[in-house]
């Protein structure tokens, strides 16, 4: 038998494994709660399979990654628990020019240029004398200040996947003729909501020339493709003829669309499915109407970022996992349960939607808050409750809320053998013939309990 001796500083690690000293990062001390969970589990009798089954549904990941977690862990402790470095071992270095990137954002920073992409600023760096590499650089150069948070990246109104078509409603294949077509034009349509409902969005592009039509429509139908095909054919510049359509497989280029391609001799040619890459001219038309103008519109249903806070060492916001919120005295609260932090941070709510810290309640003995996983408000009478479910705890903790967002403690619920409140997961209120009741989900214990709640 081979005898393998580890070093010392292995039998350190695993002597001192379960010390919460130790600087764990928010990864880590994740996996560190799922095999303390997945050994509790064991130690109550559940099978290996049962007890792992839970820990995936509590935590995420498969059975190879805890399985592989806990291997590292057994041999190096709670370094083994850390992520390692994926960065390769040789990186090729950047040669920028430091002046080229100050320029880049400033020209980013200003207003009129704020959308500018690699082209436009390739062209305004020439004007201004320089020597700007190549446009493909600048997009790396613009990838990598995105990046490292130098410009922010614009917000993109987030938009609705167009409906797919099965195989039979495609005509045409995509050919190679379409590289020999001395006068093509490609057109597509995109989609964007304003004002509370949706407009459709036609561009096309006189691929020789890059010249663009655009129009929107209501509807997305073959009657407005025609309507914008009449368009495109009226404002023609002299002498540019136009021989090849080429389109996508949607239903709007069919029927009266094809018809009037044919009328009018049009070659029309449809793209493969799902290769919006032989419309490379047009899609980057639909970018540039998107980056340039629709993003700059307050649309109606896209979000602006007003706030943003971060976990700081007063605050229990550490693996934040659940949110409400509840009007007290005027004021708007915005209650977070820090999962990582067992514990519950309260912030009251500004009219521009700034946060403001109000309080910071920790776990401690008498409370449910180790696990800290759902929270929720109800108003009994006139005074406002936030119930807390205590994954880890296996519990629930009451507070009651004053008018300046002060938490006090007035109940703990722990879990005992008549109640499902292992790893209690979920917790709601309702009012139900003039009584409130509150209703916790168990993952461990796989059940519900009801509670009535007292006035």
């Amino acid at each position: 038998m081979k005898t393998i001796y580890y070093p010392g500083c292995f039998k350190k690690a695993w002597n001192n494994r379960y010390f919460d000293a130790v600087e764990y990062s928010p990864e880590a001390r994740t996996r560190l709660q799922g095999l303390r969970h997945w050994e509790e589990l064991r130690n109550e009798g559940f099978s290996a399979c049962r007890a792992l089954g839970l820990v995936i549904r509590a935590f995420g990941g498969s059975a190879d990654y805890w399985y592989r977690w806990r291997r590292r862990f057994r041999e190096c402790g709670h370094v083994g628990l850390e992520c390692r470095s994926r960065r390769p071992h040789h990186v090729r270095e950047r040669t920028w020019d430091s002046k080229v990137l100050k320029r880049i954002v400033t020209l980013r920073d200003h207003p009129e240029t704020c959308r500018w992409g690699a082209s436009k600023l390739r062209v305004q760096l020439l004007k201004e004398g320089r020597k700007p590499p190549s446009v493909a650089t600048l997009e790396r150069m613009i990838a990598h200040l995105k990046h490292t948070k130098a410009i922010l990246p614009l917000p993109v109104a987030k938009k609705r996947s167009k409906r797919k078509l099965s195989p039979s409603g495609w005509r045409t294949r995509f050919h190679k003729a379409v590289h020999g077509a001395i006068s093509r034009i490609q057109i597509d349509v995109d989609s964007y909501r304003y004002s509370g409902r949706m407009w459709y969005h036609f561009s096309a592009i006189h691929v020789p020339t890059r010249w663009v039509w655009a129009r929107s429509y209501s509807r997305a139908t073959a009657r407005n493709a025609t309507a914008f095909l009449s368009h495109i054919r009226s404002n023609l510049p002299p002498g540019m003829p136009v021989e090849t359509i080429q389109v996508d497989g949607g239903s709007e280029f069919m029927k009266e669309f094809s018809a009037s391609c044919e009328d009018h001799g049009i070659a029309l040619l449809v793209n493969h499915p799902h290769t919006p890459q032989q419309n490379c001219f047009v899609e980057r038309v639909h970018r540039t109407f998107d980056e340039e103008l629709y993003q700059v519109l307050d649309i109606p249903g896209t979000l602006t970022s007003a706030h943003n806070e971060p976990d700081t060492g007063s605050l229990e916001l550490e693996g934040a996992s659940s949110v409400t919120t509840a009007s007290i005295g005027g004021t708007t609260y915005l209650f977070v349960a820090g999962q990582l932090d067992n514990g519950v941070s309260v912030f009251s709510i500004a009219d521009n939607g700034t946060l403001t810290s109000a309080h910071n309640e920790s776990d401690t003995g008498s409370l449910e808050l180790e696990g800290a996983y759902s929270v929720t408000t109800a108003t009994i009478g006139t005074t406002t409750y936030l119930f807390v479910a205590g994954f880890t705890d296996g519990g629930l903790s009451v507070f009651s809320v004053a008018d300046n967002g002060v938490l006090t403690n007035v109940h703990n619920e722990p879990d005992a053998g008549s109640l499902e409140l292992s790893g209690a997961f979920s917790v709601t209120t309702a009012s139900i013939g003039g009584n409130s009741y509150l209703f916790v989900a168990g993952l461990t214990d796989d059940g519900v309990s009801v509670f009535s709640i007292n006035e």
